[in-house]
């Protein structure tokens, strides 16, 4: 009987985790999707530049991104992809 109890509390456990890893990344990624939102309407307003520069300065290279941010270098990346085509390829 023990070990059924033991089984059982494993079981929990499990289940448990495995929720809670299911709504952090479901937290995850409604977080991005806002930060990738309000990258796009704050690049409308003032333009994709700015913001470019701004996050170009923390240092994209190093930053991995969070649970509620994702990674500087993909921000600016979908930012670049707003810029007029001949500034997008500026380097080509």
């Amino acid at each position: 009987m023990i070990l059924g109890e033991a089984h059982q509390s494993f079981a929990q456990a499990a289940t448990s985790f495995n929720a809670g890893v299911n709504a952090s990344h479901a937290c995850s990624f409604v977080c991005w999707r806002a930060e990738y939102r309000s990258d796009k309407e704050s690049a409308k307003v003032t333009g994709p530049e700015g913001l470019i520069s701004v996050f170009e300065r923390f240092g994209p290279d190093e930053d991995d991104g969070s649970e509620t941010h994702p990674p500087l270098s993909k921000r600016i990346q979908r930012l670049e992809e707003m810029l007029p085509n001949d500034e997008n390829n500026q380097d080509d």
